[in-house]
């Protein structure tokens, strides 16, 4: 009787220990879902994931809400100045990680979607998937202590700068690209296959 009170405190206890998963094991961090607070579409909302599902988030919360005019309204905006401070870019193979290469063309949508958002926020340490659909991913590291919050456009402006120098052509013949951008701010972004 005793053995069996002692296995169904220990199950309680275990049950109530929460466990935070490391992230894929090719990345130097756990992740954590990225982070938007702010007016969106004229709606004060905060949203979190990659930005496909903060679009799902924003369709579900305010479905009245046009996404594309979103995106047409702050592509086209000359008020979004960004920077480009870039302080080195790797080519997969990158190191040891393993990671492949995957379509252009996705990775541009991934790309048009974080230029419609302002400020995307990720704490110290940690990486966060922001875009990732059809098996392509855009990904954010944060190499410090605290949090980063930068514009949008500018992760996409490194994406973009991945795709320029590390675009090529796989043996079908289709445009594919893997790579690392870091930024001197001390965050880099990935753009490699993903599973979505």
């Amino acid at each position: 009787m005793q053995l069996i009170l002692i296995i169904l405190i220990l199950l309680r206890i275990s049950n109530s220990v929460s466990v935070v998963a490391p992230g894929p094991r090719d990345l130097p961090y756990p992740t954590k879902a990225l982070e938007y607070r702010g007016v969106l579409g004229g709606h004060d909302v905060q949203l979190n994931g990659t930005v496909e599902d903060m679009i799902a988030q924003m369709q579900s919360l305010h479905p009245s809400t046009s996404i594309d005019s979103l995106f047409a309204e702050r592509t086209s905006s000359n008020t979004f100045h960004t920077r480009q401070i870039q302080i080195g870019l790797n080519c997969c193979p990158v190191g040891s990680q393993g990671w492949r290469a995957t379509t252009q063309f996705d990775i541009i949508n991934g790309i048009k979607h974080l230029q419609s958002i302002p400020i995307l926020g990720i704490d110290g340490k940690s990486c966060s998937r922001i875009s990732c659909s059809y098996s392509s991913s855009i990904w954010l590291c944060n190499d410090n202590d605290i949090r980063v919050n930068r514009l949008g456009s500018e992760y996409a402006l490194y994406a973009t700068a991945l795709i320029e120098r590390c675009g090529s052509r796989d043996p079908n013949g289709d445009l594919v690209v893997c790579g690392q951008v870091f930024d001197i701010l001390g965050y880099n972004i990935i753009v490699r296959e993903d599973s979505c």
